[in-house]
């Protein structure tokens, strides 16, 4: 929490910061444990949709001049000449390829990069008028607690099923996906009951008396090294990563592309790879 406090301050982010008192006076709707300390960010935070983030990333594609294929990348090949990928309505002929696949990367270049794909448990929540409108306000929030409990927690959310819900994730411990295999049996469980239990617990020890109408649980993965930075850089002449994104790329996905394309064009200075 210290650091989080010197990186605003070097940065010149606003925040307000708060004690256990001082949060229950701003956001009385939640609750804190004896000891909380607190940042809140009252401009210029909040939550990504994913949806209109890729949306909005593929529309800025196509007007530089992209053409968008969306077909799953079946395999990669490199010949002198140029790279193939593979689709199932047939190939694709470039000259050099950025593979930006998340934790499918390795599986899809058929080897290992030094990373580990790990499951991941998200949960959603339903919430009926009256508890939207009583959480009206309510910021996105990172936890961390002094037993391991360390959840994200987004406000109630519009999604497009037409219902408000609220979404949490935090899994207790790291199982680790070592195949495409095991990624596309992970994703087919429909993720995992328990972590969405103790997720549920989670919630409503930090909204006390939340009413909820309906749960979903929702399965992720997420790409880990040892490092703590993602991998951007060449693997060949023609072939180039950007990967491992430690459950943050989404925030950072703008600057993150910036810097594979950069890679891939040889542009190397200032890119970080691990």
């Amino acid at each position: 929490m210290s650091s989080i406090g010197g990186i605003a301050a070097d940065a010149g982010i606003l925040v307000e910061a708060y004690d256990d008192a001082g949060l229950a006076q701003r956001f009385p709707y939640l609750g804190f444990p004896a000891g909380t300390r607190g940042y809140f960010e009252p401009q210029h935070a909040g939550y990504i949709s994913p949806r209109r983030l890729v949306r909005a990333q593929t529309i800025a594609a196509q007007r530089a001049g992209a053409r968008i294929i969306a077909e799953p990348a079946l395999g990669i090949s490199e010949s002198a000449t140029g790279v193939t990928i593979r689709t199932r309505s047939g190939d694709v002929e470039v000259e050099r390829v950025l593979v930006a696949a998340g934790g499918h990367t390795q599986s899809l270049l058929g080897q290992s990069l030094g990373f580990v794909v790990y499951a991941r448990t998200a949960a959603m929540f339903r919430l009926d008028a009256a508890e939207v409108q009583r959480l009206a306000g309510m910021p996105s929030m990172r936890c961390f607690g002094p037993k391991g409990a360390d959840p994200y927690i987004l406000p109630p959310i519009l999604y497009p099923d037409g219902q408000t819900w609220l979404k949490l994730g935090g899994d207790p411990v790291d199982i680790p996906l070592e195949s495409e295999g095991n990624i596309q049996d992970w994703f087919r469980s429909g993720g995992s009951i328990p972590v969405a239990e103790g997720l549920e617990a989670q919630l409503l020890e930090r909204i006390p008396g939340l009413q909820i109408e309906e749960r979903r649980v929702v399965p992720c993965m997420t790409t880990f090294g040892t490092t703590g930075l993602p991998r951007i850089g060449p693997l060949s002449d023609r072939v180039t990563v950007a990967f491992g994104c430690y459950g943050k790329s989404a925030k950072c996905s703008d600057e993150l592309g910036r810097l594979g394309s950069m890679a891939l064009l040889g542009e190397n200075h200032g890119v970080l790879a691990a």
